[in-house]
């Protein structure tokens, strides 16, 4: 659990093993200026999968990336996902520590690490993330977090409640 960069709650300045060598920081490559980025308008299509996965297709063809809009989520629900995120992080590492793991997991267990390749990084990336599965909801939602209380609540709303969800979540590009 000490890896982890959202325990360390005294760190005064920033391991050197965390800083990049300036010559490989981002910043010093060029890439071309394009005036906008595709933008894929959910509410525009009407959730016509065939027209909605054809503009996928050619916005990550020539872009590599796309913008989605109207998609069904508010932004007060993404905020309060984010929230309860942060609620998530910040709480004492004793809580968290059964979800923490240095080694793969089961893709069906909650997993709680820094990086994959920790062990054989030389500079390592100033990140923690958790993943936990959720497809189907009903084999995977007891292995979720109690704490913080609201968690399971948070992400549950923005999974079943969405049109999102309901008529985009799972198109298997």
């Amino acid at each position: 659990m000490e890896k982890l960069s959202s325990s360390w709650c005294k760190v005064e300045t920033v391991p050197e093993s965390y800083v990049l060598p300036p010559e490989i920081r981002p910043g010093k490559l060029v890439f071309p200026m394009c005036n906008s980025i595709p933008v894929i308008d959910l509410a525009g299509l009407g959730f016509d999968r065939n027209e909605v996965i054809q503009h996928i297709l050619k916005a990550s063809q020539e872009y590599g990336f796309f913008q989605l809009a109207n998609y069904g989520v508010s932004e007060e629900q993404m905020q309060d996902v984010l929230k309860v995120a942060k609620e998530f992080f910040d709480l004492p590492a004793e809580d968290k520590a059964g979800f923490y793991s240095d080694v793969g997991k089961s893709i069906d267990e909650c997993r709680l690490t820094h990086s994959l390749t920790y062990g054989t990084e030389q500079i390592h990336y100033w990140r923690d993330y958790f993943r936990h599965p959720c497809h189907p909801l009903e084999k995977y939602l007891e292995l979720w977090p109690q704490n913080p209380s609201r968690y399971r609540y948070m992400h549950v709303i923005s999974l079943v409640d969405t049109q999102c969800n309901k008529n985009f979540g799972c198109f298997g590009l």
